[in-house]
């Protein structure tokens, strides 16, 4: 071992002098440089190459590094996503910090974002909402409400594999979409409804894809099926094509008669339910 980062963490190398941090319950207690780890305590390893990364590990208290172990399991079991060593330093550092901002009692705003956060990201809001009290207790403190909205940034990050900019890019996109939806429409929309935040899954799913550049080119279908779509759901065809419009404006983006089919056929399947 090289270095030890608490209880659960320890910086080590391999036989072939490779280094890597691993993580794992009782991993690193006990251990000093030069010590051999037990395999069997391993439960997650990472190819130690973000040295921004191994410099913040070493720069954190023992407990901010055991309790973010213990939120990244949490976090992997119940997103079925593996996290990388970018994910669990920078969360340390967001932990790290947020006990210095509430023992100095400065809270962060976030109430321009916290609506958009909770309808967009329900399932990561919900997660980081059940993670402020395992941070409270661990730490005997009352944390802010609006902490639950930076936690799901990070959580965000770790799944889409995104930066929180990348996100709040997102937000942005989708925010206007949906505006363009209700200007069209001449209606407002009732954003608890089931249907809506169905729909804005499918536009969140639909815009990650072409932010990470992946999966975008879908089969193009016969030009007749795109015809005869824009003949039967004319309104919502156009509303579609406002969309793609405006996705081309703002990005660059190029999207195809195939993608704004679609589209207008879950934003038909979307304002049956409205």
């Amino acid at each position: 071992m090289l270095q030890s980062f608490g209880n659960n963490a320890a910086l080590v190398f391999d036989d072939h002098q490779v280094e890597w941090v691993v993580l794992g319950k009782g991993v690193g207690f006990g251990c000093k440089k030069g010590d051999v780890v037990d395999e069997a305590a391993i439960q997650n390893r990472y190819k130690a190459i973000a040295d921004e990364a191994l410099a913040t590990l070493t720069q954190t208290d023992t407990q901010v590094l055991n309790l973010t172990n213990d939120i990244l399991e949490f976090i992997a079991a119940n997103l079925t996503q593996e996290v990388s060593i970018n994910d669990y330093a920078s969360l340390a550092d967001h932990l790290a910090f947020m006990l210095q901002r509430t023992e100095a009692k400065i809270q962060m705003p976030t109430e321009a974002v916290r609506w958009e956060i909770q309808k967009l990201f329900p399932k990561e809001y919900e997660l980081a909402l059940q993670v402020v009290p395992k941070i409270e207790q661990a730490f005997e403190i009352k944390l802010p409400e609006n902490e639950a909205v930076f936690l799901t940034y990070h959580f965000i990050d770790a799944e889409n594999q995104s930066t929180i900019d990348e996100t709040l890019y997102l937000i942005k996109l989708i925010k206007k979409l949906m505006n363009i939806v209700q200007f069209q429409y001449r209606i407002v929309l009732d954003q608890d409804s089931f249907s809506y935040n169905r729909f804005v899954s499918h536009l969140r799913l639909f815009l990650i894809r072409y932010m990470k550049g992946t999966d975008t080119e879908i089969n193009q279908l016969d030009p007749a099926f795109v015809k005869l779509t824009q003949d039967k759901y004319g309104q919502a065809f156009q509303v579609a094509s406002s969309m793609v419009q405006y996705l081309t404006a703002e990005t660059g983006w190029q999207i195809g008669d195939s993608e704004k089919v679609f589209l207008t056929l879950h934003l038909m399947r979307f304002m049956q339910k409205q």
